[in-house]
């Protein structure tokens, strides 16, 4: 049977996946034999649609029949359509990085023979043409017809329109067409299908004389006037700013160059046009000009310090004016917008789950004024002189008292305000707080009520102004003035804790700490001390409804405000400390001591733990020249409550992190006031720690490097407990790869504590009464650093380090594992040549290391250097060993172990 004969049983009802392979098989046959054998393929196709089927022959229906009174009516349009656009999707959209340059040159000989290119023919009548003619026919038959077919006919248009000669598609019948579906009415599909097809025109690469010539013919503006006063649907709306866009951009590029001198006389009512796009209602259809604005900006900066002439065909700040107010209007929420959507995604309670991950999906209004913010950002980085004159002459339209007006208008007129800052140069940055105009705009709105709207999102924007702007505060010089302000926002704030919502509390619990740092302790004595009363007042509001008002970042953030306060004035920093710590400390001893401990304990060892990373934040405001006798003592209790903790609930590991938390703290502003509570402190840790074990090595690590010496005796009954909870940390079941890594890993851990241990001068602890049992393994623990590249070195001086220190002189087992085991897997290190390299930067510095341990070993231990040497002379003959018994500093040394490994 031949593919004719298979046509004909084809019907309506014939499953979809045979109609797509049998059109496939078509598609591959006309792409492999057209045109040499055979060239009358798209005659063959024509037929499809111009010779009845079987089905709708009149000896099959009756002569008064519609074309659709038969249930096979159109099957064959249908597979013309469809072989059509699979014959594209094979010549133009497959993926030419795996295809041969000859499959490649087939193709593009299908499409030139297409479109007559190649032979004599005019290539108005080419093979082509009578496709689209052919297309365009079953649109005009199937028009109102709702099977489809006219849409998807529509649909393979646009596919060829890309790579056909653009004659052919602007011909009248092509074109009327393409505007005629997308007038239709109640056929949404195939408006669709004719923008895109008007986008595919527009986008269709010529030169600039070609491409206007195409636009003045298309007169789009005058065709998308007559849709959108006929149809209003967004998608099509969206579509049609879209292809408004294409144009535009193209129109601006073509204005930049000497061909494209003819746009001018065509920008200004496109750029009208894109503006009633731009304030469309719907984002969607706003969205997609965004980009001409962009563009636009661009041409705004190349222009500057330029003057406007005759030849400047396309002047970008003519249009400046009504970009910034189209910018304003679309910064505006609509006024049924539900702020109240992002109260789901807030800060977790101190009793929910800690960790606990909250994505914020922000929805498409916000996103939309989000780029719109970037592009008055871009605008203000060249014209902020123009961007001022409007923020002023925006504000001043409001009312009087800004605490009544309209919110959608006030929040757009303040994030003009808040986002200025954004689009300046650093240099130009600089510049506020100087007393321009733009700081006289900033003490206006400090000066005003807008605090004190009745929206909070209002007042959360007012406070993140306040942030941002704080040094126009700090320049004033009237310092009364400046105290009402300050205090001002102080009140706003409060407020906005005390009254908004959670997500509300939680931003100005966060917006309390940056302005608290902002001011830096400005205001005087009465701001601090009313603002350290508001703090105190809302943390034990918080504390009364059972800290259920607050997150877990709130109170950190309240603490940390407090501690600035505090510190930032003599008479609070002492007076003011207790006044915060106390009830924190009491409410901890109460959890761990209460007789119901046991009952539910995760929650307590929660709420514990919060109250320490409360204590941990109120002293970031101290340093250690801050403290007094008092304060100290204060700190101190902090510190032995939270061990007690930390005994009391050691299984958790919230409060192992807070407890380390304010340890590290402590460590910074008590100094060796710490020490005698160090043993203590890591014994629950080092028998606890689990997943923590790395924050544990670094709070040990901290404790060397900053007590040096002094720690012995408070790290001395950790080292061994520490160095066998690791090997009971290291997995024995699962997959070898990830037993390797983890084993590794945490054999890492050991090794960094241990040379830290040595490094800082706490070398007695491994040869104390209670670890040199243990002596040997952290020796053979530390030698496996030798067979790491990158620790080969920290290994060495690890054992330099002990060796040269005294402590080890009567450890004679020491000794032998130096010379027998260190040294020898040393030197085997280093002569090994598949793996040591003399020339490589990092072996060479090896051998440097290497060269400094055993000149120290030499002059200490001789004897048992020449038997060393002596063991190794078998191997490296007489001449060599000599070398290394030649007596001289340590640069002779390196210069010998150096010969020997070269020879």
């Amino acid at each position: 049977m031949n593919a004719s004969q298979y046509l004909d049983t084809l019907t309506s009802q014939t499953p979809v996946y045979v109609l797509n392979t049998f059109c496939l098989l078509v598609a591959l046959i006309i792409k492999y034999t057209y045109p040499n054998h055979w060239p009358d393929a798209f005659t063959y196709l024509k037929t499809l649609i111009t010779s009845p089927s079987p089905s709708t022959s009149p000896s099959a229906s009756t002569p008064d029949a519609a074309p659709d009174a038969t249930p096979d009516a159109g099957i064959r349009e249908d597979i013309y359509c469809r072989i059509l656009s699979m014959l594209v999707h094979e010549l133009c959209d497959y993926d030419n990085s795996s295809r041969s340059d000859e499959s490649l040159s087939r193709d593009e000989n299908v499409k030139d023979r297409m479109r007559g290119i190649g032979e004599e023919s005019n290539p108005r009548t080419t093979d082509v043409e009578d496709v689209l003619e052919g297309l365009v026919g079953i649109v005009e038959r199937n028009w109102g017809g709702g099977n489809g077919r006219e849409n998807k006919a529509m649909e393979t248009v646009g596919m060829y329109i890309n790579w056909v000669d653009i004659n052919l598609v602007m011909s009248p019948k092509c074109l009327n067409c393409i505007f005629s579906s997308l007038r239709s009415p109640s056929n949404l599909p195939l408006n669709l299908s004719a923008s895109s097809c008007i986008l595919e025109i527009v986008n269709k690469g010529m030169t600039a004389p070609a491409k206007l010539t195409v636009l003045e013919g298309l007169n789009l503006i005058q065709v998308f006037e007559e849709v959108v006063k006929g149809n209003r649907d967004v998608e099509l709306s969206s579509r049609i700013s879209a292809i408004s866009a294409s144009v535009t951009i193209q129109l601006i590029g073509m204005a930049e160059t000497e061909e494209g001198a003819g746009a001018g006389k065509m920008i200004n009512g496109w750029m009208e046009w894109m503006f009633r796009c731009f304030l469309h209602d719907e984002v969607k259809v706003s969205w997609e000009v965004l980009g001409v604005i962009s563009r636009w900006t661009m041409c705004l900066g190349k222009q500057v310090g330029k003057s406007k002439d005759a030849t400047v065909v396309f002047w970008a700040e003519d249009y400046l004016a009504t970009i910034l107010s189209c910018v304003f209007r679309q910064m505006q929420y609509p006024r049924n917008y539900d702020f109240n959507q992002k109260d789901g995604q807030e800060l977790v309670s101190v009793f929910e789950k800690e960790g606990l991950d909250v994505e914020e999906e922000e929805d498409d209004e916000e996103v939309y004024r989000q780029e719109v913010r970037k592009l008055y950002a871009k605008i203000v980085r060249w014209q902020p002189d123009q961007a001022v004159q409007m923020i002023g002459a925006t504000l001043g339209r409001l009312p009087g008292r800004l605490s009544e007006s309209d919110f959608e208008v006030a929040e757009a007129a303040l994030r003009l305000v808040f986002h200025f800052q954004e689009g300046l140069s650093s240099k130009m940055a600089k510049m506020i707080g100087n007393g321009g105009t733009f700081d006289q705009i900033v003490t206006a709105l400090f000066e005003s009520d807008i605090g004190f709207h009745s929206n909070h999102e209002l007042l959360v924007l007012y406070l993140d102004i306040a942030v941002r702007y704080g040094k126009v505060l700090i320049a004033m010089k009237d310092e009364s003035k400046k105290c009402v302000l300050i205090g001002r926002v102080y009140e706003c704030i409060g407020r906005g804790i005390a009254g908004g919502r959670r997500r509300i509390r939680s931003r100005c619990c966060y917006l309390l700490l940056r302005f608290v740092k902002t001011m830096k302790g400005g205001g005087g004595n009465g701001i601090i001390c009313s603002a350290l009363s508001m703090v105190q007042e809302i943390i034990n509001t918080n504390a009364a409804a059972d800290y259920s008002l607050l997150g877990l970042d709130d109170h950190n953030y309240l603490f940390e405000s407090a501690g600035l306060l505090l510190c930032s004035s003599p008479e609070t920093a002492v007076s003011g400390l207790s006044t915060f710590t106390v009830p924190q400390l009491s409410k901890i001893r109460e959890i761990i001591h209460a007789a119901n401990l046991a009952f539910n304990p995760q929650q307590k060892a929660v709420l514990a733990s919060m109250l320490m990373a409360n204590i941990a934040h109120l002293s970031k405001g101290y340093s250690k020249g801050d403290l007094t006798e008092a304060t100290s003592a204060i700190f101190l209790e902090a510190l032995q409550v939270a061990i007690e903790s930390l005994h009391a609930l050691p299984a958790f590991e919230n409060i192992r992190s807070k407890v380390m938390m304010l340890v590290h703290r402590m460590v910074t502003i008590l100094g060796d006031a710490v020490l005698p509570c160090v043993s203590s402190l890591l014994e629950p840790l080092v028998r606890n720690c689990e997943d923590d074990v790395t924050q544990v090595v670094q709070l040990m690590n901290l404790l060397l490097i900053k007590f040096g010496k002094k720690l012995e005796a408070g790290i001395d009954g950790v080292v061994l407990p520490f160095l066998r909870h690791c090997v009971e940390l290291t997995p024995q079941e699962g997959a070898a790869d990830q037993m390797n890594v983890e084993k590794v890993s945490i054999m890492k851990l050991q090794v960094l504590f241990l040379q830290h241990v040595v490094s800082n001068d706490c070398v007695g602890v491994l040869f104390s009464g209670q670890n040199i049992a243990g002596l040997v393994d952290v020796m053979r623990l530390m030698l496996a650093g030798l067979h790491v590249k990158e620790a080969a070195r920290s290994t060495i001086v690890f054992f330099s380090k002990i060796s040269s220190s005294g402590v080890a002189d009567n450890y004679q087992d020491y000794w032998r594992f130096v010379f027998g085991d260190v040294l020898m897997s040393l030197w085997q290190l280093m002569t090994d040549k598949t793996r040591f390299n003399v020339r490589d930067a990092v072996c060479a510095k090896t051998v440097g290391e290497s060269a400094n341990l055993m000149f120290m070993l030499r002059e200490r231990r001789k004897e048992d250097w020449c038997l060393f040497v002596g063991c190794l002379g078998a191997s490296m003959g007489k001449d060599m060993s000599c070398l290394l018994l030649e007596e001289g500093g340590v640069g002779a040394l390196k210069k010998n172990v150096m010969s020997v490994l070269q020879a």
